[in-house]
């Protein structure tokens, strides 16, 4: 007798059913049960029993009537608060930035704050503390995720690193341990990193899986991204494009933070990087300008030694007329292959856009997870 496979379950059935629905509503925000059924392929009846489970779960609320749609059938549905929500947070010299996010991306409120240049490990902890429950006064429910950016090396425990150098914080200090009890999951992350999250999602590489991304700005950093990934290294580093050797003025090798020391492009008393100073460099520099060749050939021996050959630079003084091409060139002439550049799409708001996409995607993650087994039943 031939084996007849087993057919699924009915939860099985059902839960396959409620994702596909809460799916849809992440995609349009609000829908009729006609219009879930025509998006989703799902008949009508079995659209019907899913949206009264999900309601009864607390996960979808009615949220008014379509237009000339009397009934049940014109009823239009979005989901809930309870479907969970959270915080991202972007920490960086001269301000701090907090949203609220929803699983569907959308940003549900937000607000900045003055920083220092440069912080204590006591004071951005601070900082960040201050941010999460300026957040979480606005809900009576805990947020669900924080996701933290900040402009300085983050290791892969999630601590700062104090690198000689590097700009931001002066000394090492734990955002993980800061936000502990903010939220059930807390992610601290590389302010580049986040940056090139937002441009692989809705920026200038949704064409790519495989680029990497240089920031430009305060700090110096480059994010490697494969297969659509972003690879921090095993201990969370990789990108620091500060340290790389490259060629200074009079073509000394030097690092490539310490080509703009030398020429005096950096705040007083700081490794920082003085934007103004490098935008007024490059309006008065000829080619070949010694910062060019520098970042340029620091790009070329990135992509000799990962085989890429197409890169996006942002960051505040990223965008000065023509560097792009001056860059592409001089790395070109460092790397085995020619190098194309692209202008990023997220400027300033980068890194706070990457955070906030990978905390929705987190929200979906667990959203799917409480679909996948028995559905909870408000009173």
């Amino acid at each position: 007798m031939p084996h007849r496979p087993t057919p699924p379950s009915l939860d099985l059935v059902r839960g396959a059913t409620d994702q596909l629905v809460v799916d849809a509503l992440l995609e349009a925000e609000s829908l009729t049960r006609p219009q879930l059924s025509q998006l989703t392929g799902v008949s009508k009846p079995t659209i019907s029993e899913s949206v009264r489970r999900l309601a009864r779960a607390g996960l979808v609320e009615e949220a008014g009537k379509a237009t000339g749609s009397p009934g049940r059938a014109g009823a239009v549905y979005r989901l809930a608060a309870r479907t969970g929500w959270g915080i991202a947070l972007h920490v960086a010299p001269g301000e701090a930035a907090v949203a609220e996010v929803d699983p569907a991306g959308s940003v549900l409120w937000s607000a900045r704050q003055p920083l220092p240049m440069t912080v204590t490990p006591a004071e951005l902890e601070r900082g960040v503390r201050l941010l999460g429950r300026l957040a979480r006064r606005r809900r009576p429910e805990a947020p669900s995720v924080v996701v933290a950016s900040v402009a300085d090396p983050v290791d892969a425990t999630g601590r700062t690193v104090d690198l000689a150098g590097t700009p931001f914080v002066r000394g090492s200090a734990d955002l993980r341990e800061a936000l502990t009890g903010a939220a059930e999951r807390v992610v601290v992350g590389n302010d580049v990193n986040w940056a090139a999250l937002a441009e692989r999602h809705d920026g200038a590489a949704t064409d790519l899986s495989t680029f990497v991304y240089c920031y430009l700005g305060a700090g110096l950093g480059a994010a490697v991204v494969e297969d659509g990934q972003v690879r921090v290294g095993a201990n969370g580093l990789a990108g620091e494009l500060a340290f790389l050797p490259t060629v200074g003025p009079e073509g000394r090798a030097m690092r490539l933070l310490d080509v703009f020391v030398s020429l005096g492009l950096v705040l007083e008393g700081t490794t920082v990087i003085d934007g103004e100073a490098v935008r007024r460099y490059f309006a008065t520099q000829l080619p070949p300008a010694p910062l060019v060749t520098a970042i340029g050939a620091a790009l070329g021996g990135v992509a000799a030694l990962l085989g890429t050959t197409t890169f996006l630079v942002g960051g505040p003084w990223a965008q000065a007329p023509g560097l792009a091409d001056r860059l592409a060139a001089v790395a070109g002439r460092h790397a085995p292959a020619p190098v194309t550049l692209r202008p990023a799409a997220h400027q300033a708001d980068a890194p706070l856009r990457g955070a906030q996409v990978e905390a929705a995607r987190q929200l979906r993650a667990a959203l799917h997870r409480t679909l996948a087994g028995p559905l909870p039943e408000t009173p």
